[in-house]
């Protein structure tokens, strides 16, 4: 008896915070399993959870789970997860049963690495990391530093062999000193890694070494074990031991499985069998205690609490193995309900709540609509927020109630409790433990009516004065009596200000009436105010005129001094619902009971702030009150909810945006392409454009208070208010480029930075530069292939008809070059026969010879019978004796090498060439010597005629049908030509291919 005593005054004594948030996770949630071996919050925000089946990353609102996978090399190693560490590329490393594993931020899978070729399986715990190394510990290697650059190993602890059966995860690298602490049977072990020398805290240091069950090396690196109740602190430095006892919380021998440094190195995180005690460094005393207590979702899951941190936001995260993970908010404004307390309230849970009282023992009375009172028994040392009720009472019709249908509860200047009902009122007798019923007879004519008592307030007097569905009355030594002659039915909400001896009546559905009370008799003012409003309740802001009137639509802020409405506040102003219930103050704030939650008004800025609500209930009139500690209550119609008003619901947490996942074309993100939550851009092929993106804000105050705002820049002309969503989808989206934005505003609208990622969505080939380059290339081509088609084929069709011009000219010339010869050359000679024979003059004679001379000239011109019969060589050296007769110019032939065969064609087309220049030069040169020359090499022939007249004119039409004639030979003799010419002369050159 005298221990359970004792534990309750521990208990009460200790510092214990009891508006502290706490959520619960569970496999329902999506844990792979409820016992943890390691929590690990790393530098995006994440919080990992390593288990026997996996690990976990959650986010404040998601849990993804990474399991081992045989088949995929990919997935992290199998068996018990121990150890996490992150190094200085965001990259996170994990011990498990089978070896040591990488988690690869960018590509989001994991890379295993073994101590063995065979794969075989090592358990690995990882302690430490470093801008270059991370620490960890297996059966075969011992002690290991990987240098994750270079990915060389270099032994720590050469003689230590780890075993399966020591504490895993109880090692640490001193931050001081070169010293690596492992938890062995024999106590805490140091191995000096460059001394190579061990040191055991042995019973000379600490008592018991071996009754250690975990330690810790803070900053500083004071080594922090605990044996039993009694916490340990030894210097290495100062070879210093301090103890410190520890709160039996739970009443039982304790035992302590892990103890954390929290992230800001001022506490330490003891856990253990007896729930969690926060260790104050500093003033070195506990600061804080967390317990187990049955049905209490607002307590730790269970006793049993296997490791737990306290993270950079001062938020603990504990495992009540094997439940999951118990989450626990600091200073964390919110709304409760008296189900998470440890009573059995069966039904009060699930009832609407009318009327709401606290006695002068600082007990509650709570009324209900069909089923009664309660009297709740109060813990009375209960800290502010923290209710704690120690029993529970219910009082029906059968305990005296008139009616279990209760409207309003009042405690009157004596400390009677008074209960309005729906058929009359009752006051409790403390002696008898029942309530004693009293009839209202002032109106016998709507008897029924005036027993209908819609609530309850405290008059002059010492009297109260009571709303009916008859009007009002006076209740005075438990007589009641007419209150005026003004029977107002349906009459319901009253605040009597006794400064100004002025009441305020609230008429159902006509408006609010106001009585002057200052004579002796109630005067009611002929003007009825705010009509058409349902009035609930009042409440008159002190050392002011300003009466604020809740009522069905909105806040109403009224001048009670001039009777005017200064101001209605309704959701147009960011009332989360315009019936307004009850209207309570803290400080410089209102707190209002709505149709839809609770909602909070600034009275100096008269603006509405928004307020984080798990629930959004419906509340009741006459349900509101406010404890002597402080504590605010509010009735629904589905139970009583409370809260701190103290704690204001404010988070002021950096909240980080971070993109989860990613599908194109409603597939995954390939891992080539890299995780998208490490990306800054991400690029796509033209066909890759419908999109869908996955994110969240990092945040573990406000769960469903975020509103998110996404702009795809390019795409979206303003900011896209999604709500609550977590993810959005684009489809069909046009090459380009563009760049998601995504901020986050939480319930305070406080904004945070913006996540920005940069979507590159390629242009098809075919609408790409280079591809338009290559069409305008390929037409251009393509019309210069055209037109030099079209300009080669008029070329040929040109040449075609010049050669058939040619060849005409040729036949031609042969013809007549043979009629000339058979036919007018016979006829001559048988006429020069005949005229020697009847003795013609010797003159006509030989001018028959000369004209059978001429006629042989011209025949021989026209086909030169050398040229067909003898060669090329033959016929050029007659054709410059001819003209050397005929002519001052003296001309020279020249030829070297042998004559190859040539086709007669080649030998006609050379030959008229030459006959060309050499007309040329008769006509035009007037030169008095020329030269010709023919090469025959190899594999061309090589004719040059020069002269040394005055140049040619090329400008000179009588040239241009000479060029003409000679380029389409040229041309046929698929050969080369040119002409230099001056004043000097002129040098004909041409380059004859042999075919």
């Amino acid at each position: 008896m005298k221990g359970s005593v004792f534990l309750v005054w521990l208990l009460l004594s200790l510092p214990c915070i009891g508006q502290e948030g706490y959520r619960h996770l569970t496999i329902k949630n999506g844990l792979s399993q409820g016992s943890i071996n390691t929590i690990f919050k790393d530098s995006r925000g994440f919080v990992w959870l390593a288990s026997q089946e996996g690990l976990n990353r959650y986010d404040g609102t998601n849990i993804k789970v990474y399991q081992f996978i045989d088949e995929d090399s990919t997935t992290i190693g199998g068996g018990n997860l121990r150890g996490i560490v992150e190094d200085a590329n965001g990259d996170l490393w994990i011990g498990s049963g089978d070896c040591l594993n990488r988690y690869n931020r960018k590509l989001n899978n994991f890379t295993r690495f073994y101590s063995n070729s065979s794969k075989r399986s090592t358990i690995t715990t990882v302690f430490y990391a470093n801008k270059q190394e991370i620490w960890y510990i297996n059966e075969e290697e011992g002690v290991v530093a990987l240098n994750y650059k270079s990915f060389q190993k270099r032994k720590i602890w050469r003689d230590f062999i780890y075993k399966a059966d020591y504490l895993s995860g109880k090692v640490k690298k001193d931050p001081v000193l070169p010293i690596v602490w492992i938890l062995l049977p024999k106590g805490v072990v140091g191995y000096n890694y460059q001394t190579r020398e061990e040191t055991i805290l042995s019973p000379k240091i600490l008592p018991n070494p071996s009754n250690i069950t975990s330690f810790e090396v803070d900053r500083e690196g004071n080594i922090w074990g605990v044996s039993a109740s009694q916490l340990w602190k030894y210097s290495m430095l100062s070879k210093q031991v301090k103890s410190f006892q520890l709160p039996n919380l739970r009443g039982i021998k304790p035992t302590t499985y892990d103890i954390k440094e929290s992230s800001d190195t001022k506490k330490l995180v003891i856990s253990g069998n007896y729930g969690l005690v926060i260790f104050d460094k500093l003033k070195e005393r506990v600061s804080r205690y967390y317990i187990h207590q049955m049905n209490n979702t607002r307590s730790l899951s269970n006793w049993e609490i296997s490791t737990a941190i306290l993270d950079n936001q001062q938020i603990l995260w504990a495992n009540p193995a094997p439940v999951g993970i118990d989450v626990i908010l600091p200073e964390h404004f919110q709304i409760n309900t008296f189900d998470s307390n440890p009573c059995d309230f069966g039904e009060f849970n699930g009832a609407s709540i009318r009327g709401i009282a606290e006695d002068e023992e600082h007990n509650l009375w709570v009324g209900s609509i069909d089923e009664g009172l309660w009297y709740i028994k109060m813990n009375p040392k209960r800290n502010r927020g923290l209710e704690e009720p120690l029993s529970l009472q219910k009082f029906t019709t059968k305990d005296g109630l008139p009616d279990n249908d209760v409207n309003d509860i009042l405690i009157d200047a004596n400390g009677i409790v008074w209960v309005a009902t729906f058929l009359g009122m009752a006051y409790f007798d403390k002696q008898r433990k029942k309530f004693i019923p009293i009839s209202n007879h002032a109106d016998s004519n709507n008897y029924v009516n005036a027993n209908y008592v819609l609530e309850l307030c405290n008059y002059k007097d010492n009297q109260i004065l009571l709303s009916t569905m008859s009007g009002l009355f006076l209740l005075k030594n438990k007589q009641i009596t007419a209150f005026s002659r003004d029977r107002e039915p349906g009459s319901g909400s009253l605040y009597y200000d006794s400064m100004a001896q002025r009441l305020y009546v609230g008429w159902r559905e006509k408006g609010m009436a106001v009585y002057s009370t200052k004579a002796e008799k109630p005067v009611l003012l002929p003007k009825l105010f705010l009509p058409g409003l349902n009035v609930m309740e009042f409440y008159k802001q002190p050392k002011t005129d300003v009466l604020w009137v809740s009522s069905n639509k909105g806040l109403v802020k009224f001048d009670a001094k001039k009777l005017q409405i200064l101001h209605a506040f309704t959701n147009r102003n960011g009332l989360i619902n315009n019936v307004v219930y009850a209207t309570m103050p803290f400080k410089n704030y209102l707190w209002l009971s709505t149709n839809k939650g609770v909602a909070q008004f600034d009275l100096s800025k008269e603006k509405f702030k928004a307020i984080t609500q798990e629930e959004f209930r419906e509340y009741n009139r006459n349900a509101s009150l406010m404890t002597s500690n402080g504590t605010f209550y509010f009735g629904s119609t589905h139970g009583l909810t409370y809260f701190n008003p103290a704690i204001l619901p404010s988070t002021h947490s950096l909240i980080n945006i971070y993109l989860t996942d990613m599908a194109v074309n409603d597939k995954p993100l390939a891992v080539e392409k890299g995780h998208i939550g490490e990306q800054d851009k991400i690029v796509l092929n033209y066909d890759e454009n419908t999109i869908t993106l996955s994110y969240v804000g990092i945040d573990y105050q406000n769960q469903i208070s975020n509103t998110y705002f996404i702009q795809l820049e390019g795409f979206d002309k303003n900011w896209l208010n999604v709500g609550s969503q977590q993810s959005i989808r684009y489809t069909h989206l046009p090459y380009g480029e563009y760049k998601l934005k995504i901020k986050v505003k939480n319930i305070d609208n406080e904004r945070f930075p913006i996540k920005e990622l940069v979507i590159v969505i390629n242009s098809p080939f075919w609408r790409t530069i280079p591809f338009y380059l290559a069409i305008v290339i390929l037409l251009i081509l393509g019309g210069y292939l055209g037109a030099s088609y079209w300009l080669n084929r008029k070329l040929l069709v040109q040449k075609r008809e010049l050669d058939t011009i040619l060849k005409t000219q040729e036949s031609e010339r042969k013809r007549l070059a043979q009629d000339l010869h058979d036919d007018l050359g016979g006829s001559l000679s048988i006429l020069r026969g005949r005229l020697s024979n009847e003795g013609v003059s010797h003159e006509m004679i030989q001018l028959v010879n000369q004209a059978i001379q001429d006629l042989r000239l011209i025949s021989w011109n026209l086909l030169p019978p050398d040229l067909m019969k003898d060669g090329l060589i033959p016929a050029l050296e007659n054709a410059v004796e001819r003209i050397q007769k005929s002519t001052d110019i003296k001309f020279t032939f020249i030829h070297f090498g042998k004559e190859k065969y040539l086709p007669e064609e080649s030998r006609i087309h050379i030959y008229r060439i030459v006959l060309e220049v050499f007309n040329n030069i008769l006509k035009h040169s007037k030169a008095n010597e020329a030269t010709m020359q023919l090469l025959f090499h190899e594999q061309m022939i090589y004719l040059s005629i020069e002269d040394n007249g005055i140049g040619i004119n090329k400008e000179d039409s009588s040239w241009g049908i000479g060029f003409k004639n000679i380029q389409t030979r040229v041309d046929n003799l698929h050969a080369h030509w040119h002409i230099d010419t001056s004043n000097l002369g002129t040098t004909f050159i041409l380059e004859i291919p042999y075919e």
